[in-house]
């Protein structure tokens, strides 16, 4: 088709000018007379919330469910919700420094002053509060990747491996593609929307059938402050094994290397696996998953 036999092409180049009221007013006459899934991806471009949008690009997939860039952008932003709907805020401070607690401890046992009637009901209630309160920051920090120890000690109490530290005497982190060389210390099916936890040495997979030709999406979003080069430690896997990443369309859903989403094409029958390794600085904490069929 021509530009000039285009009926979105005057849309197009009203919007690449940022006159966005105007490429709205004039989808609106579009959307009436001529709707399609083109016109809808538009007027999802034009949409100043991020509900709108993902109507629209729900209209232009429900006129036509195979529009990859419908596809695309709705799983994104369906994603980013996702993430900002269940971002962990604590609420409840982060405990006082382990000083105050052996303070008010060493006050507690060390002076019968301390053990007076009139200050002793206010002293245990403050022990008592130190220390409830200070498990809580652990696991605050632990899900911001902040601090390592919680779920790779509980790993180890029941029975699971110890961290990788290296690969044929190399350091993991110094290993570009450690992700295909550390066994997973967990393996479960992969959910449309899933959440773990991952601390530095552990892999985890997560699994889904998938038949050939079939379009597949995934993302791995990481809500953790010390992710910074996630995309490197995720691997999509073959059934048999081998590394599917490289054959996948890469993206992100946020700004930066905390998260990262692949678009595959199943090229194999079987039992697929998301590996997600945690690295120290890179990839630890709390991370969201998820995978839909396209097609």
């Amino acid at each position: 088709m021509s530009i000039s036999a285009d009926p979105l092409y005057p849309v197009r180049k009203t919007l690449k000018t940022g006159n966005r009221k105007a490429a709205q007013r004039s989808l609106r006459v579009l959307l009436r007379r001529q709707p399609s899934a083109d016109a809808w991806v538009l007027a999802a471009q034009t949409c100043a919330s991020r509900d709108e949008a993902i109507y629209c690009l729900r209209q232009a997939l429900a006129l036509q469910p195979q529009h990859s860039l419908a596809q695309r952008r709705l799983l994104r932003l369906e994603a980013l919700a996702s993430t900002e709907r269940h971002t962990y805020r604590p609420q409840l401070p982060l405990a006082p420094p382990l000083s105050a607690t052996r303070t008010a401890i060493g006050c507690l046992f060390r002076s019968r002053d301390c053990l007076s009637h009139r200050h002793t009901r206010r002293t245990l209630l403050l022990l008592c509060m130190l220390l409830l309160s200070l498990p809580l920051s652990i696991l605050t920090l632990n899900l911001a990747g902040l601090i390592s120890g919680p779920v790779t000690a509980m790993t180890e109490l029941t029975g699971g491996g110890a961290p990788v530290q290296e690969i044929n005497g190399k350091p993991i982190s110094e290993v570009e593609n450690a992700a295909l060389y550390v066994s997973p210390s967990q393996t479960r099916p992969l959910l449309n929307q899933d959440a773990d936890v991952i601390e530095p040495g552990y892999a985890h997979d997560h699994t889904f059938a998938a038949s050939q030709g079939t379009d597949v999406a995934i993302y791995v979003q990481f809500l953790s402050l010390a992710a910074n080069r996630v995309s490197r430690n995720v691997v999509v896997l073959r059934p048999d094994g081998t590394d599917a990443t490289p054959s996948c369309d890469r993206d992100a859903i946020l700004d930066g290397d905390n998260g990262v989403t692949f678009t595959c094409t199943i090229d194999a029958d079987g039992t697929w696996v998301v590996r997600v390794l945690g690295r120290e600085k890179e990839s630890v904490g709390a991370y969201f998953i998820g995978e839909q069929a396209m097609n």
